[in-house]
C-alpha cells in the first residue's frame, strides 16, 4: 500500500489530519494547533468543501462532515476569530481563507482533472443490479447498490430505493430474515 493511501486512511479517521490535502497538520502534533469541525449550515459547508478542493465530500451530508472532518487554524484569517474572555474562538460566519502554499497549486492544476464530479447513484442512469448491503452511518439509510455493466457500487438513499425497486428492496430483506422459533 503506498504512502497516499496510508495518508488518506489516516485523514479520514475522526480529525485525526486537516482535511486541506496540502497541509500536513495532524491532531496533537504540537499541541496548540485548534481543529474546527465543518459547519452544518449547507451553505458554508459547500465553501469549505470548495476551499479544500475535495469535491467527493459533497455527496456526504453536513452533518456527516461535521462529525468527521476538520480544519486546522492555519486556514482562518486573524479577522476570522473572536475573543471570548481569554479564548480566541472562530466566528461562526468563518470560511477558510487563507491560501495553499504556490507549489501546491501549480501540482495540483497539472495533476488535476479539470472535470465535474461523476454522477451517483440514481443519477448514473444505469439499471440497479442488486443491493449489497444497508448503512446508516450518515444518519439515513442507504443501500449499497451494484450497477448493471459497472464494476463501481454506491450508495443511494433507501427511501428512493424503495420507491424505484421495492421488489428488489424486499428480496434484499427475505434473503436476511431469519425467524426463531
Amino acid at each position: 500500500m503506498g504512502d497516499e493511501d496510508c495518508e488518506e486512511r489516516e485523514r479520514n479517521k475522526l480529525g485525526r489530519c486537516c482535511t486541506a490535502p496540502w497541509c500536513k497538520v495532524r491532531y496533537g502534533t504540537n499541541g496548540e494547533t485548534s481543529f474546527f469541525r465543518i459547519p452544518t449550515d449547507p451553505e458554508r459547508c459547500r465553501k469549505w468543501i470548495d476551499y479544500v478542493n475535495r469535491p467527493e465530500l459533497a455527496y456526504h451530508s453536513p452533518e456527516h462532515l461535521h462529525n468527521n472532518f476538520r480544519l486546522c487554524a492555519y486556514h482562518f484569517r486573524d479577522a476570522d476569530y473572536v475573543s471570548v474572555g481569554n479564548h480566541a474562538r472562530l466566528k461562526k460566519t468563518a470560511v477558510p481563507s487563507v491560501p495553499p502554499p504556490a507549489d501546491w497549486t501549480r501540482k495540483s492544476v497539472a495533476h488535476q482533472q479539470v472535470s465535474k464530479p461523476q454522477p451517483k447513484g440514481f443519477d448514473r442512469g444505469l439499471e440497479p443490479e442488486q443491493i449489497l448491503g444497508v448503512t446508516n452511518a450518515s444518519g439515513e439509510m442507504m443501500f449499497l447498490i451494484q450497477w448493471k455493466g459497472a464494476e463501481e457500487a454506491d450508495f443511494v438513499k433507501a427511501s428512493e430505493c424503495n420507491v424505484r425497486y421495492p421488489q428488489m428492496v424486499i428480496s434484499f430483506y427475505q434473503k436476511r430474515l431469519v425467524f426463531e422459533y
